[in-house]
């Protein structure tokens, strides 16, 4: 079995049991986790309520979204023996468990043409063998600056970016700008409504908290640029965050920043 990049298109939230969005929601929080339990700024699950998935990531009716599960090979878990990955674990301090041994990871050897893409139907499963393969997540949301944009490029946003393979984030961020973004036969114009004919460039945008060391990450590992200034998120008396920058109910132990990246790619 080979490498797989699994497409979730926004009909499949929509359709979603609600077995399927709290396995992934664990998926995506257990990573989130390793940024909270190293820094200590965020004290609240990436997803609070699996129920609510698109909410949780600021997806309305009219913008367009698309997740990719990263899936290791099922004979390579085999061969390392690995215990069946179980992300159920709310514990913060397991964040870490899920990520794949340091002694194992030579074996997860890829490059782009070991993996195989495809976008899933609504009613693919997330089950405890799916979650087991795990090795990274990719999503990509429709994004509307605040000034003007030219008519050729289309933008989104980078978002529910994780990894549990040491090294695999910005090597597999790479394989998608050059397998699926510049492809326009994987399927995922559809999904972020990209129109060839007219976009001749992709402007990729990132929202990350400065506090959690990830500016430097997406400038030198995966080709961003600092973008408009920073903001400053401040919290209540209660460690709500105030303003309406991140999704509800986030509390912190902190004020922080947000800064603002970006990445162009253009496809011809």
């Amino acid at each position: 079995m080979s490498y797989e990049l699994i497409g979730l298109p926004r009909s499949w939230f929509l359709g979603a049991s609600p077995q399927n969005l709290e396995a992934l929601s664990r998926i995506i929080n257990k990573s989130y986790d390793k940024c909270r339990l190293r820094f200590g700024v965020i004290l609240t699950p990436r997803i609070k309520d699996s129920a609510k998935f698109l909410e949780n990531f600021q997806i309305d009716d009219k913008k367009s979204f698309v997740m990719f599960l990263f899936l290791g090979p099922q004979s390579v878990f085999e061969d390392i023996n690995l215990k069946l990955r179980d992300f159920s674990s709310t514990d913060i301090n397991e964040s870490f468990d899920m990520d794949i041994p340091k002694e194992f990871v030579e074996k997860f050897q890829y490059s782009d043409k070991d993996i195989s893409v495809r976008i899933v139907g609504d009613d693919f499963v997330i089950d405890e063998q799916v979650s087991n393969r795990v090795l990274a997540t990719i999503g990509f949301k429709g994004y509307h600056s605040d000034g003007p944009v030219k008519e050729s490029v289309r933008e989104i946003e980078l978002t529910s970016f994780t990894s549990f393979l040491r090294g695999t984030g910005p090597k597999l961020f790479n394989i998608v700008i050059d397998k699926i973004m510049k492809n326009k036969s994987t399927g995922v114009d559809e999904q972020l409504k990209l129109d060839r004919n007219k976009h001749s460039e992709i402007c990729i945008h990132s929202t990350v908290i400065r506090e959690h060391d990830l500016v430097s990450y997406y400038i030198n590992k995966c080709g961003f640029h600092q973008g408009r200034d920073d903001i400053e998120i401040e919290i209540d008396e209660e460690g709500l965050l105030k303003g309406e920058e991140l999704e509800d109910d986030t509390r912190a132990s902190q004020d922080f920043h947000i800064a603002f990246l970006y990445r162009t790619i253009e496809l011809h």
